[in-house]
């Protein structure tokens, strides 16, 4: 899978019931698989909403007290 090949037909190929099975033995990532997953990302642009960090923040609370 880390050459690219789809975990879907590595499942196939090792006759795997589940691809859960194929990728909990296989799909392991490193650091590099993630910085190139992010390489292909498209910039954010200009309706990208970025999600609230703080955390704990309870949505239900918020509208309780008016906010947003």
């Amino acid at each position: 899978m880390r050459a690219g090949v789809d975990a879907h037909h590595v499942q196939r190929l090792l006759g795997h019931r589940d691809v859960r099975t194929t990728t909990g033995i296989y799909g392991h990532l490193d650091v590099e698989d993630l910085r190139a997953a992010l390489a292909t990302l498209p910039e954010p642009g200009p309706n990208w909403v970025q999600l609230d960090p703080t955390p704990g923040r309870d949505l239900k609370r918020s509208r309780q007290y008016g906010e947003r």
